[in-house]
Formats: C-alpha cells, structure tokens, sequence
C-alpha cells in the first residue's frame, strides 16, 4: 500500500473549533498535505500517552502522544466548491465509430515495392562509405534524369539581406544567430567555400532563425525548396526515398513490451552525416 496524501479535501471550520485548545501534533490537520512519517502499530503503545478526549460522541477522538495531540474518528468534510457544467453531445452513428476505433487500432500494412524507393537503397548502398572517425559519409541521391538547376544566388542573397534587416531590429535574435553559425563553422559541419560557382552546377540554399517562444531556442532553417531562375530547386532534382522514422503508436506500442528500457537520443544526428566533397557545391550558403 502507498500513501502519499493525509487528506484529499479540506476538512469543515467545525473540526478546526473542536480541537482550539489542543496543542496538536499536526496543526494544519484539516488541509490537504504530504504524509510527514508513517508508523506501524508496533510502535503505537510506545508513543501514546495516558490522555485522551472525546471531541464528539460517536465521532472525533484526541489521543495524547509524545508528538502532540494526534486525531482519529470521522470528521465533516467542507462543502465542496460550487461547480457549473456544461455538456455537449454529438451523436455518431455506431457503426462509423466502430470503423474509426479499428482503423487506429490496425497494424500498418508492409509498404508495398516501389521503383523509385528501391533505387534510393541501390544508391545509399553503392555511395555511402564509414570515415575513420567513425561517421558516415554519402553523396545527394539525385535523379537519374533531372531538370536542369538555374541560378539560385540571387534569391540566397535576398533571404541573407531581409534576415539582416530583421537583426538589425532585434540584438538578441542577431546575437543569438552569429552565435549558432558560429558553432557551425567550429564543430565543422560547415567551413569557407573555395568552389568557383560560376565554372559549375551549384545550389545557394537560402537560410533563415526560427525562435521557440517557450524556450528561445533558436534553430535554422534552410531552404532547399527555393527555386531557382529555371523554377526549379534543390529538392526537385533529389529522390525523396521512403519514410524511415516509425509511428509514434508503433513505438508506445513496443515499449510497453519489456519491462526495462532505456532512453537515448543522438545530439545533432543528421548533421553527423558527411555529404562527399563532390557534393558539397549544393549546400552552398551564403
């Protein structure tokens, strides 16, 4: 059995009258409140007194103990606050509630074979390769036959010039942002460009700070789907491949099957992932 409350409600301005006098081992006995120790009856004869009151008949009792006065019996509970309710029923046939409850609960279908999926795995497969330091290192699964990339330098530009005006108006946010690109560039998952990008196809990928307003955790967010001067951008050139991260239900669902688990999480995870230098010229920014 585990205890954790002395009382769930407050008791009635009654039972506080009754006990006036009494030099209580727990004053605040009618709040609600955390259990402060808990004896057995083995010790009950060692701490009680030779002095008891009846506080009312058939009811509250006062026993002595070396704490202070300690209450038992049935007391008057205050009257609960007054509540209002307001209840809305919308009626649903039951057989449409049948079928949306075995929807949720059905397992996911196998995905079936897709062409375009299975080409992605062949990719990975042949073009990702381990790094002596342990990381992975891939190229940009690009399209077999894809449209051709315009130019994308202009509209980086513009992006960089409208987030500046935006910092120029807020020091914290500009603060905030020198220093995530900063952390960029010293844990290396960026460095200075020495890439001609007039001499070859290339993508600027315009970038932008997203704030979390609960927490002012600051993020960037960069564009791969900003077309270029030909309509068309990064992303369209790339394969998309098939969706990898499991369903939040599956992974309840799994969890609930063991009795120990553990908890983990990879600190920036996709940014572990080494694109090859061939490839690099995509993910130019400015």
């Amino acid at each position: 059995m585990v205890i954790l409350w002395v009382l769930e409600v407050r008791l009635s301005a009654d039972a506080v009258k009754l006990t006036a006098d009494l030099d209580l081992a727990d004053p605040k006995f009618d709040l609600p409140g955390t259990v402060d120790l808990l004896l057995g009856a083995d010790v009950l004869g060692k701490i009680l007194l030779d002095k008891d009151r009846v506080l009312q008949p058939g009811g509250l009792v006062a026993l002595q103990t070396i704490f202070g006065f300690a209450l038992m019996g049935p007391v008057l509970r205050a009257p609960p606050p007054a509540e209002l309710w307001t209840a809305l029923i919308m009626g649903s046939a039951l057989s449409d509630a049948v079928q949306r409850f075995w929807e949720m609960e059905e397992p996911p279908q196998a995905l079936r074979s897709d062409p375009e999926h299975e080409e992605c795995e062949r990719f990975y497969k042949t073009n990702t390769s381990y790094l002596s330091s342990g990381r992975i290192m891939t190229r940009l699964p690009f399209l077999a036959v894809r449209p051709p990339l315009g130019i994308s330098r202009p509209t980086a530009e513009k992006r960089l010039l409208a987030m500046e005006r935006r910092m120029s108006r807020d020091p914290l946010l500009k603060e905030k942002y020198i220093d995530f690109m900063r952390e960029y560039e010293d844990l290396g998952h960026m460095s200075v460009s020495k890439f001609d990008w007039h001499s070859m196809d290339h993508f600027f990928l315009p970038h932008d700070a997203v704030i979390k307003p609960s927490s002012g955790k600051l993020r960037s967010v960069f564009d791969g789907s900003a077309q270029t001067t030909s309509e068309v951008s990064s992303n369209q050139c790339l394969h998309s491949g098939p969706k990898l991260l499991k369903d939040l239900c599956d992974v309840i669902t799994r969890f609930r099957r063991h009795q120990f688990f553990f908890v983990a999480d990879i600190k920036m995870m996709f940014r572990q992932t080494v694109i090859h230098p061939d490839d690099r010229r995509y993910q130019l920014i400015l």
